[in-house]
This record gives C-alpha cells, structure tokens and sequence, in this order.
C-alpha cells in the first residue's frame, strides 16, 4: 500500500506541473531591430525594422519608411495580404526574448519569394 500511495504522488507530481510559456503583450514588441535579411539568391543584406504601437495597434516599419499593420497573436504576428499593381504580399514573424524573426512573401507577375529577417531588439 505505501508503495502504490508513493508511485500515486510521484505520478501526479509529474503530470500536474505545467510548463511555463512565455507570453508577449504588444508593447513587448516595441523597439528597433537591427539584423540581416537573407532573400533566396541574393546578398543578405543589414537592416533595421522598428515595431510600434500606433493607436494601441501593432505597426512595423522598414528601413524605408514603409509600415505595415500587424496582427498580434502572443509572441507570434502576421502580415495580412496586401495587393499592389500586380502582386501581392504578406508575412509573419515571431517574437523570442529580443529575437525578432520576420519571413515576407511577395508574389507579382506568376512568381514567388520569400525572404527572411532576423534580428536583434537595440
């Protein structure tokens, strides 16, 4: 009986504790990144993108001036869709402590790229 009462408890230690998950709140995001963005078949490239909250909602911009909305869902966050001209593009990106991963697709005229960014928050 002592034996199964202690095989008991060691069971329900085991499976009663829970992993601890990082979560991110919107303003965890906020920063400049400075990092590399790869493109399939070219240079990589140094670059920086800043994520800000404009009206309580996500916002990234390049090192270009351009900004994109973001929907955040915890530490993950997508780029809807949006079309230009002939194409169109969208993306998704993760946060992990100060490690931004940003991966843009940009589809125009029947082909298909994906380019990747990664970076650390300054």
């Amino acid at each position: 009986m002592k034996k199964s009462m202690i095989l008991l408890f060691t069971f329900l230690a085991m499976f009663s504790c829970k992993k601890d998950e990082d979560t991110c709140a919107a303003s965890d995001f906020v920063g400049v990144y400075s990092g590399t963005f790869t493109c399939p078949g070219e240079d990589d490239q140094t670059s920086m993108f800043e994520l800000k909250l404009d009206g309580g909602k996500l916002v990234l911009e390049d090192d270009e001036g351009e900004q994109y909305n973001l929907q955040q869902d915890d530490c993950d966050f997508t780029i809807p869709i949006v079309n230009f001209g002939l194409g169109s593009y969208n993306g998704k990106g993760n946060l992990n402590g100060n490690e931004l991963t940003l991966e843009i697709t940009v589809s125009a005229l029947g082909e298909t790229q994906t380019c990747t960014f990664k970076g650390s928050k300054q």
